[in-house]
């Protein structure tokens, strides 16, 4: 039950992490904010969670380099 609840939680914090680093394509500055790397970190251990979430932060930040070019 416990792993039911903690793979739960996983799948929530790579909602989370993929929604807040929309939002890095928008601010001029590329810095991380240090809770969407402590958010990060922590799915490292989920290969395919962490995947799904670096993807999208390269996605958001090509899509906003193209745009400034």
């Amino acid at each position: 039950m416990m792993s039911g609840y903690q793979e739960t939680a996983f799948e929530r914090l790579c909602r989370w992490v993929q929604e807040n680093s929309r939002d890095l394509g928008d601010a001029d500055s590329q810095e991380v904010s240090p809770m969407l790397r402590r958010a990060a970190a922590a799915l490292r251990d989920r290969q395919v969670l962490f995947k799904y979430c670096a993807e999208e932060v390269a996605n958001t930040r090509h899509n906003a380099l193209f745009r400034r070019f």
